[in-house]
């Protein structure tokens, strides 16, 4: 209870930010808890993915964007294709 508090950087650590969610990865030597950030801007509904990631972490933002499209009227938001 007494002397100073421990400290870790694989904490989750909230924000207040809307596009801004955690993640997960999986390493040979452990894991590390990932900040994924977005951004919205107009032009076509093409998705952009930046940095190092693998196949599956592709097919993820894939499978997420068409699970949007598919259901824009019900999350509130006008169509993006």
């Amino acid at each position: 209870m007494l002397g100073t508090q421990k400290f870790s950087k694989s904490n989750y650590q909230g924000n207040e930010y809307a596009g801004v969610v955690t993640g997960l990865a999986w390493t040979a030597v452990g894991g590390q808890i990932l900040m994924i950030e977005t951004s919205l801007s107009r032009g076509s509904s093409k998705l952009t993915l930046t940095g190092n990631l693998g196949n599956v972490m592709k097919e993820s933002a894939v499978i997420a964007l068409e699970y949007i499209k598919s259901h824009s009227e019900e999350l509130g938001i006008s169509k993006i294709y």
